[in-house]
């Protein structure tokens, strides 16, 4: 019997929990995307279009546990949640000794999201490594998921001076 928060996995959910369960956590399926917003994006609307985003999507705000220990064949069903999206913030400051003029004036005063390449990353970082390797580590971070939503949103503001925000 399956409650109404209940539901039988797809054939896609079943490969990842298999996956998952298998390997103790994976970034097999990871579909990671970068992108720079302008500085004056709204972030709070961002924010509220992400949650309605999943709020419509029951699938991304389901964890997936398994069935009774004592059956002997084990399968897992999907829990819809109703908590919101946790969505991370961190910041970035670029002190003096950055070398901002490297970065290419598109990427400064770009309106429109943009997706961005590794090799932009660099530029964009401001030749950081400890901000790259902080995106690369968070984009890695196998997902849990009997416990955690299959989407993760981390917004990274970039200060490149007093006033002025990358997003």
């Amino acid at each position: 019997h399956i409650a109404s928060s209940e539901a039988l996995l797809s054939y896609a959910q079943q490969r990842l929990w298999f996956i998952e369960e298998f390997e103790e956590g994976s970034n097999a399926y990871h579909i990671p995307e970068l992108y720079k917003l302008s500085s004056n994006v709204n972030i709070e609307n961002l924010q509220q279009a992400f949650q309605s985003l999943v709020l419509r999507h029951e699938v991304l705000r389901s964890i997936i546990v398994s069935n009774d220990a004592s059956k002997d064949i084990q399968e897992a069903i999907q829990l819809v949640q109703d908590a919101p999206l946790l969505i991370e913030k961190e910041i970035f400051s670029l002190t003096k000794d950055t070398n901002e003029s490297k970065l290419p004036n598109k990427l400064k005063k770009e309106s429109k999201a943009k997706r961005v390449t590794e090799e932009q990353i660099d530029l964009i970082m401001g030749l950081r490594t400890e901000c790259k390797n902080r995106i690369k580590e968070e984009i890695n971070k196998p997902f849990n998921l009997s416990k955690e939503y299959p989407i993760r949103v981390k917004l990274y503001s970039i200060e490149t001076k007093q006033d002025e925000k990358i997003h």
